[in-house]
């Protein structure tokens, strides 16, 4: 039994036999973690999609059901969804790949996948929103659908997914409301730190052409003193109710960054971007040893809810590792949330909210740190320009004096020549970003050549390239630390505007072609400290940036 309802204040009771999901060692795919579980009452059962995470660190999704919403009856030795598409992870070469210093790895599956599953049944279809990593770039999220019969039958015939929010936006939380608001669907998704809103005409996505668009926003909350000031999400679907849509999410606040917790708000039956209510404090906190000893220490996070009789389920993860459900009554929490915690807020406007992603406030020390955080580990920049600094000195007393700009230029042809060749046709199929690994050594391998030819010996040739190497990242990281920092700490002035729009720019994110961007602009730097002629330099410079933009065209094409 659940433990009694507490009329001290607004808050969900524990299942006192929590976990009612742990990770299973005699399924390969989920012996680490079982967590974030999508949930819907259908057929007299509670039906759960949970996140889980195996021997191979790839995100599926499994199955289990309960009669009474708290014990599980019924949990499938299978998944019953598994990535199967580019942007979750998948590739011909290799079924999954990461890369492991990625900063969008979530609750331990660092080989991408599909994440967090939000479950709404709309007339005879079963739709599920959930996030597509793909184990490097930014995580999307993504949408598919099963007709309701093949749901309850557990025959998993899954629309195939596509992609709904635009690219290089780390965006999350997504759920659509069960009902349509004067004839439009409504999706609720998270761009960091604010809860997005749109109204869309269908659900027919292309995964190409049309993306979300953050159009209205529910923000965090400005006090430095509340309890979701730093971050907030959706978290189940909003459930209908005579009060309005009450919506579970979750948050972080500034003063305690590392502990998700769980609140409730309710929005305007009519009008779901009006918040009518909100808690004042959190309707539970990670306290109890399941939702501190996991993966991620201090996490409940809320993906399914249901209403059974006069009850409300939530279900969460605990610690990214355990399932787990807490419970409410339904009216005693309407109650508490329209008589003590009343917040009317109307629909707040977000322009272009998924492509000017809101930023900390520089004006802080705590601001500038997190700034500096979203860029890369400023550890690693400083110790960069610190060996490139090196390099610039050994550079000139060891490396050779050869100019190297040839051997740069026919990679940068070959793979020009390859993509036109063989891009349009496997483009879908690749993975860019492992083209890194294929274009240094090739360029690597023809400039020892070209120097073992010239008398220069190996050793004095490799260390002349990792040395050119260095000095290239050195400059141009230093470059955009000190840019980014500019602008940030300015957002209001062209700089800063600048900034905001190179930083969700899709050119930062090519790392494809930004590799040939950096080897290029390594060679041009050695060949103006070797004092070439300003005619050939200029040449040189342009027949750089052509091959750079050349590349750009053919990956965008």
């Amino acid at each position: 039994m659940a433990p009694q309802i507490s009329n001290i204040k607004l808050s969900l009771e524990r299942f006192e036999d929590n976990p009612i999901l742990k990770p299973n060692f005699d399924n390969a795919w989920e012996t680490k973690a079982v967590f974030n579980p999508a949930a819907i009452y259908e057929n007299g059962k509670v039906h759960l999609l949970y996140r889980a995470i195996g021997d191979n660190d790839v995100s599926v999704l499994g199955y289990a059901s309960s009669l009474d919403g708290l014990h599980v009856s019924e949990r499938l030795d299978k998944p019953a969804y598994m990535p199967r598409e580019p942007f979750e992870g998948v590739s011909p070469s290799h079924p999954y790949i990461s890369d492991v210093l990625s900063n969008y790895v979530s609750g331990g599956g660092g080989m991408g996948g599909c994440e967090d599953p939000r479950l709404t049944k709309i007339g005879e279809r079963v739709y599920m929103t959930y996030v597509a990593y793909d184990g490097q770039s930014h995580p999307r999220v993504a949408l598919t659908s099963i007709s309701t019969k093949d749901f309850r039958s557990k025959n998993w015939n899954w629309e195939k997914p596509v992609l709904i929010s635009p690219p290089n936006i780390v965006d999350k939380n997504a759920c659509i409301l069960p009902k349509k608001i004067n004839g439009k669907f409504v999706i609720f998704h998270r761009v960091f730190p604010n809860i997005l809103i749109d109204f869309v005409d269908d659900l027919d996505f292309d995964g190409k052409t049309r993306w979300l668009e953050g159009k209205f926003k529910i923000p965090t909350r400005a006090s430095s003193s509340d309890w979701d000031n730093l971050k907030v999400g959706c978290g189940p679907p909003p459930i209908k109710t005579k009060d309005g849509w009450l919506m579970i999410y979750q948050a972080v606040s500034s003063s305690d960054e590392s502990r998700y917790k769980i609140g409730a708000m309710l929005l305007d039956l009519k009008n779901p971007t009006k918040v009518l209510a909100r808690s004042r404090s959190p309707i539970l906190e990670p306290m109890a040893n399941y939702e501190n000893e996991g993966w991620k220490a201090g996490v409940v996070y809320p993906c399914g809810a249901v209403v059974i009789k006069d009850r409300l389920f939530v279900y969460y993860g605990g610690a990214d590792k355990f399932v787990c459900v807490a419970s409410v009554k339904l009216e005693h929490l309407l109650n508490e949330l329209t008589t003590k915690h009343k917040e009317v807020t109307k629909g707040i406007k977000s322009e272009d909210a998924t492509t000017n992603i809101p930023r900390p406030d520089a004006k802080t020390l705590k601001g500038i740190r997190e700034n500096l955080a979203e860029l890369m580990n400023s550890t690693f920049i400083a110790a960069l320009i610190v060996l490139g600094v090196v390099a610039i000195k050994l550079k000139k007393t060891v490396a050779p004096q050869r100019p190297d700009w040839k051997a740069w230029a026919i990679t940068g042809v070959i793979l020009v020549a390859g993509e036109f060749i063989f891009g349009k046709k496997y483009r879908d199929k690749m993975r860019y970003p492992n083209i890194w690994w294929i274009f240094i050594p090739i360029s690597a391998v023809l400039i020892l050549v070209e120097w073992y030819l010239s008398g220069v010996s190996l050793w004095t040739g490799v260390f002349g390239f990792i040395a050119g190497v260095l000095f290239a990242f050195s400059v141009i990281l230093g470059a955009m630390l000190l840019v980014v920092i500019a602008g940030k700490l300015r957002l209001d002035t062209w700089w800063g505007k600048a900034t905001n729009w190179l930083s969700n720019s899709r050119l930062t994110h090519f790392w494809t072609i930004n590799v040939f961007l950096l080897s290029f602009l390594s060679s041009w730097l050695y060949l103006l400290s070797e004092g070439m002629t300003n005619g050939w330099m200029f040449l040189i410079f342009i027949f750089g940036f052509a091959c750079y933009f050349i590349l750009l065209l053919a990956y965008k094409g």
